[in-house]
């Protein structure tokens, strides 16, 4: 047998290509002949074996064990540290000439080759510094490449060579934006875990492509909780457990059960409740415990329970947990020990998740038979009686239990609605129940005065534990306390009249009006119609009157705007609106600015979807018959085209304004644009400066918008024919209106450029609107008719024929890009005739545009085989009459 060193790298590399086996038993024998040799040499011959990798591109197994064996022989590292370091540095100066080859398959094996190299590296091998840079600026480069393969690895070396102290714009714009996936997994998988880079993974949970978001899951379940902000811990879980991919929400319950709850909070789900800042973060909370109940990741017994907190003698100090005790403080008043927020959150999803396991056992119990409806039986009473050793034991226990926490003030606010919310699964089926809870209730109704800091102003103006959130908990409580629907609306009338006493008879402060409207605005909100106020109380008429259209001229702005949504409701709940609240309300409309004007937009919006415009507009002209008067949907077309608006801080922590809640509004009547025929005066304006909105930098500040306007768009374009015609009507006024230059007005050339991409981007957003198909294809040639804004694009060319600024000549361009996109039916027959008259002057005006022109030919040629008549000439005479047959609104 040979034994030269030619022969024994023949053997080893034949062999390495088909196991991963021999590769450890090989290179103990290629280190031992490199030693044997003059290095210089065996590192040429080493080489010299390696390159035909670099012709084979194709994933084969045999090449990619050869590259696994080549990164293992660079790396091995033994006593003769030196002698390796050299071999090491030498290999790697080889594969760094070739990363930037020409030839594709030689970049993708070299990088991959270095990529193993860079992986396999130990935490004690010395690369020079020099060498080190050379390999980082590489995969820089690289990282750009056309091949989403050779970005991959570049990705991955990255990861490896990372420097806290470089600005890595490079690695991270490929993290965010790379337009593959799998370099944007390979990038995530590689990075290292920094307190500069925690918020680069934490970004990848919203990423486009589930195997990236389950990869961002699997990085961040090696973090620790701490490490990561309250917002981000609570972003993380919401996008997880929410995901629509299973595999994704696998992920994240596995980083949740194995990573945050065992490793980091000691098993102990108040703990990681604290950690999430539930007072912030509810909707975070909840899922967090409906997923450990559902997966029975916690133990739960009868040996705590909310009567702890009833602490009768009080001597019981105990707690829910003995590791929580020495986390947190303790508050008391009187015999009633305070909750924490999470605390109260925790008790109040235990206790829906058992009733809702009772309730669910039991009705499977009824439909079982035998056996099994025992064994079912069983379990439901076994919830039941869980459940009942938690709750207070009397109804009295429970709401002083929520009454010391309300009193306690606003700082208590977040645990007395959630214990509040414990109502729905309590007994209150006998009158000494209802009665205890019906005074209680009429303690919140008519306190209107925080305790803790005096008369002041919380959420929208209304303390009833301060926000709508509250009120709703509060509506639940009252609503199952009073046995009918009419005993609600009596108590909640009744205690409208009482509270709205002093503000009629003119001595009330702002607050007072405040909750006496919070109190109205309850009652109108749950009324079905109006003839089901309670008239025996109160006339509808002394309410409006002595109520509600005083507050909504009130000197206070959050009087008025809550009169103001009163009144709204008030209308909605009427069969025929009345004409002086309509007055009201439009003048609110009209001349109020602020959270006022949204308010009134908001009530308007609500009208006209509740009774048409129609209507509307005939109860307006009835109370002025002789004068003129604008529409209300121009009315509200014009709050749309206001570029002078005022944002709005909401309670809930978003932005609006009137211009956003207008468009939400147009939005909305657009998609049932066959219910209000009235929109046709408004609506090509309407489109057209929601299209406008939607790529507005103002709009990027007002985040439910931009959603809003994405769902709308999409919906409206597939819904029907009609409202893709009313797209392509609207195409050219856009683009016109956007472009900038077009009127003769001087422009920053940095504004300039702004709004042509705006625009370019708006023409290319509406086609793709245009050539969405329709949900319902009863006729597929509709989606894929374009022959009226072809005409429109060409006829827009001309337009400007006389005009040369660079403006226009741009503008042109743009237009018949779009232009040579369209296809013609072949049933448009007095569209292509007309089409191939105007693509002639169209092409002798864009003479100057060689790559256009070519285009334009060869739209020109196809038009002429869609041609049935076949004349190559059309006179200026029969261009006027064809357009003229063509019906540019059908």
């Amino acid at each position: 047998m040979d034994s030269s060193p030619e022969a024994l790298l023949v053997r080893i590399f034949n062999e390495c290509q088909q196991t991963h086996a021999s590769h450890r038993r090989h290179l103990k024998d290629l280190v031992k002949s490199r030693r044997q040799q003059d290095q210089q040499e065996f590192a040429g011959l080493f080489k010299r074996f390696v390159t035909p990798i670099f012709d084979v591109m194709k994933k084969e197994p045999a090449v990619e064990r050869i590259v696994k064996f080549v990164a293992s022989v660079v790396t091995f590292r033994d006593e003769n540290a030196a002698e390796c370091d050299a071999f090491l540095e030498d290999f790697v100066d080889f594969l760094l000439s070739a990363v930037d080859s020409s030839n594709k398959s030689v970049r993708y094996r070299s990088c991959q080759i270095l990529s193993e190299v860079i992986m396999m590296l130990g935490e004690d091998t010395e690369v020079n510094a020099e060498l080190w840079d050379e390999m980082t600026a590489a995969m820089e480069r690289r990282i750009q490449d056309k091949i989403a393969g050779i970005r991959v690895f570049a990705a991955r070396s990255l990861g490896r060579l990372f420097s806290d102290d470089k600005d890595n714009s490079q690695y991270r714009l490929s993290l965010q934006f790379d337009p593959s996936p799998d370099v944007r997994k390979a990038a995530l998988l590689a990075i290292p875990v920094l307190n500069t880079t925690i918020s680069d993974i934490v970004s990848r949970t919203g990423d486009v492509s589930a195997a990236v978001r389950k990869a961002a899951y699997s990085v961040i379940r090696d973090i620790p909780i701490q490490s990561l902000s309250i917002r981000q811990r609570a972003l993380v879980l919401q996008r997880g457990l929410l995901d629509r991919e299973s595999t994704v929400q696998v992920e994240c319950r596995s980083m949740l059960k194995d990573g945050w709850l065992t490793r980091d909070c000691q098993k102990d789900p108040l703990i990681l409740l604290k950690l999430l800042d539930v007072e912030t973060n509810e909707k975070a909370g909840e899922l967090v415990m409906q997923q450990l109940l559902t997966e029975d990741c916690m133990g739960v017994d009868n040996s705590q329970s909310l009567r702890d907190y009833l602490d009768h003698d009080g001597t019981n100090e105990g707690n829910l947990h003995s590791a929580y005790l020495s986390l947190f403080n303790f508050f008391f008043i009187g015999k009633i020990r305070f909750m924490e927020p999470e605390e109260a959150l925790y008790w109040r999803t235990l206790c829906a998740h058992l009733h809702s396991e009772a309730q669910a056992k039991s009705s499977d119990a009824a439909k079982s038979r035998g056996a099994q409806a025992d064994v079912l039986e069983a379990v439901a009473a076994d919830k039941a009686q869980l459940l009942d050793s938690i709750l207070p034991a009397t109804v009295a226990e429970f709401v002083t239990l929520v009454e010391a926490h309300h009193t306690a003030g606003s700082s208590q606010s977040f645990v007395s609605r959630q214990l509040l919310l414990l109502a729905n699964v309590l007994d209150f089926s006998d009158m000494a129940s209802r009665k205890c809870a019906a005074a209680s209730i009429n303690n919140f109704l008519y306190q209107w005065t925080s305790p803790d800091r005096g008369p002041e102003m919380t959420g929208d103006g209304i303390y009833l534990g301060g926000g709508k959130e509250w009120s709703d908990a509060f509506v639940q409580l009252a609503k199952k306390v009073h046995a009918t629907p009419d005993a609600f609306e009596e108590a909640m009338a009744q205690a409208a009249l009482d509270l709205g006493k002093v503000c009629r008879e003119g001595g009330a402060g702002a607050l007072q009006w405040l909750q006496c409207l919070a109190t109205t605005g309850i009652l109108l909100e749950n009324l079905r119609s109006i003839r089901q106020f309670p008239a025996h109380v109160m006339e509808t008429q002394e309410m409006v009157d002595g109520l509600l259209i005083p507050a909504a001229n009130h000197l206070v702005a959050d009087v008025r705007r809550a009169g103001v949504r009163c009144l709204s409701l008030y209308c909605l709940s009427e069969e025929h609106p009345s004409v002086r609240v309509i007055r009201q309300l439009e003048e609110a409309l009209i001349k109020s600015y602020g959270a006022e004007k949204i308010m009134a937009i908001k009530g308007m919006f609500d009208l006209v979807m509740s009774h048409g415009a129609g209507l509307m507009d005939s109860q307006r002209a009835s109370h002025s018959p002789g004068q003129m008067q604008l529409p209300l949907l121009q009315l509200l077309a014009d709050i749309l085209s206001d570029q002078h608006d005022i944002y709005v801080q909401e309670d809930i922590g978003e932005t609006e304004s009137a211009r956003s809640v207008a468009a939400e509004g147009f939005a909305k009547l657009l998609l049932h644009s066959k219910r209000f025929p009235e929109l046709g005066l408004v609506r090509s304006r309407v489109l057209s400066d929601l299209f406008r909105m939607y790529f507005d930098e103002d709009t990027k500040s007002i985040p439910r918008l931009g959603q809003c306007l994405s769902v709308f768009f999409h919906n409206y374009a597939s819904a029907t024919p009609e409202h893709k015609r009313c797209i392509a009507e609207v195409f050219v006024p856009v683009l016109r209106k956007e472009w900038p230059g077009l009127t003769g007005s001087a422009c920053n050339s940095h504004i300039a450029a702004i709004r042509k991409k705006n625009a370019s981007h708006l023409s290319r957003f509406m086609l793709e609107l245009l050539k969405q198909p329709l949900f319902s294809q009863q006729n597929p040639d509709e989606s894929a008719d374009f022959a009226i804004l072809a005409i429109d694009l060409a006829r827009e060319i001309m337009r400007f024929s006389s005009r040369k600024t660079l403006a226009v000549k741009a503008y042109k361009s743009a237009l018949c890009k779009v232009l040579v996109s369209l296809k013609f039916l072949p049933s448009r027959q007095k569209e292509i005739r007309a089409m191939r008259a105007l693509l002639s002057l169209v092409i002798d005006e864009m003479a100057g545009e060689k790559l256009l022109l070519k285009e334009l030919r060869a739209m020109a040629a196809e038009l002429k085989s869609l041609d049935s008549t076949k004349d190559e000439t059309i006179g200026n005479d029969e261009l006027e009459t064809l357009l003229g047959n063509v019906d540019l609104k059908s």
